[in-house]
């Protein structure tokens, strides 16, 4: 053990010294220093001495960039903050994450820089929920601005998001990470798993307290015929009897749309937060109560009365002016029975 101690220190050494420059050596020789610290970080690795194997990991990344590798750089920096986290340094490890992640980013590969801020979120969280929350930001924003790779790459980043946001009742962010999720579903044209999000993000703004919002949402998304095959599954169905419950102020309602086998199907989180609604979750305007089930929407403005209307007279409607009956003109007829046209004045 001491002649591995004594090697993985002479590699860090050795590594150092390629790094340096000189009289005679005016740039550093990184494709070297790159072999001295992987040597290094691999001696350490096998001692366990997590803090000095994170190090020389981290080297080696910084190596891998100066060479243009970035792969390797990607993959060093990923395996120093697996270090990092197994040394309980858990902010640095979140930074070799990130490192990572820049890397493979650079490189092109963008599922596996979200694979690497997805590692960093799920490492960070202990410390710090909201900068493991800006971490899945980012890894779902890669996903949008990448328009090359196949969507279906994308969704275990989503399902990852959704299940952080929802555990830490993040729910605004969550909903922003379903909607995401929906279009993933819409476009591989997985009509069960778009309409589960579907059901989810109801619940979710049923727990942030916003009816009217879930209200608006899902009727956009029933009246628009490119989701049809969505909003004919049984999860949109039910996300309806959600809204109706609430609208009609109905437990009973409420307690036998949850009750749906359907929501054993969802995030396991999304699946606690329906059961724990009530109707004391989300507060209903008065405009939705008491309408009905299917009916839970603001009533129609009344038509406008017609001109001359006095409200504080009912006999005015039987009373009012019908308009003059029309009478058709009869033909002229001439001396001897014949048809005559009248042209007026504009013959000459």
């Amino acid at each position: 053990m001491e002649a591995r101690k004594k090697e993985a220190a002479g590699a860090m050494a050795a590594g150092a010294k390629h790094e340096k420059v000189s009289l005679t050596k005016w740039k550093p020789d990184w494709e070297n220093a790159l072999v001295e610290y992987e040597h290094a970080a691999t001696c350490f690795k096998g001692l366990k001495d997590f803090p000095n194997a994170a190090l020389a990991f981290s080297k080696a990344g910084n190596a891998a960039y100066k060479c243009e590798i970035l792969a390797a750089a990607g993959k060093h920096y990923e395996s120093a903050g697996l270090m990092y986290r197994d040394g309980k340094d858990l902010a640095t490890a979140a930074e070799m994450y990130e490192r990572s992640a820049s890397s493979y980013f650079e490189d092109g590969a963008i599922d596996r820089g979200a694979d690497a801020l997805v590692k960093g979120a799920r490492v960070i969280e202990p410390a710090s929920v909201e900068r493991a929350g800006e971490l899945f930001e980012r890894a779902i924003a890669a996903w949008k601005e990448d328009e090359m790779k196949p969507v279906e790459f994308s969704l275990e980043t989503y399902k990852a998001a959704v299940t952080f946001f929802l555990r830490t009742r993040q729910l605004e962010r969550a909903v922003v990470a379903l909607e995401e999720q929906l279009e993933a579903h819409a476009i591989l044209k997985q009509a069960n798993s778009a309409a589960k999000c579907v059901l989810s993000v109801v619940v979710a703004k049923l727990h942030s307290d916003d009816f009217a919002g879930a209200h608006a949402w899902l009727s956009e998304l029933e009246f628009d015929l490119t989701r049809a095959e969505q909003m004919r599954q049984e999860e949109a169905a039910i996300a309806r009897e959600l809204l109706d419950a609430f609208g009609a102020q109905s437990e009973e309602m409420l307690a036998a749309a949850v009750a749906k086998r359907a929501f054993v199907y969802l995030d396991s989180q999304a699946l606690k937060l329906a059961r724990e609604l009530t109707l004391r979750t989300a507060a209903v305007p008065v405009e939705y109560v008491n309408r009905g089930p299917g009916t839970a929407a603001p009533l129609l403005p009344p038509l406008p009365p017609p001109p001359g209307f006095d409200d504080d007279s009912e006999e005015q409607i039987g009373t009012m002016a019908a308009p003059a009956p029309r009478t058709q003109a009869q033909p002229q007829l001439g001396d001897f029975g014949e048809v005559v046209e009248d042209f007026g004045d504009d013959l000459t």
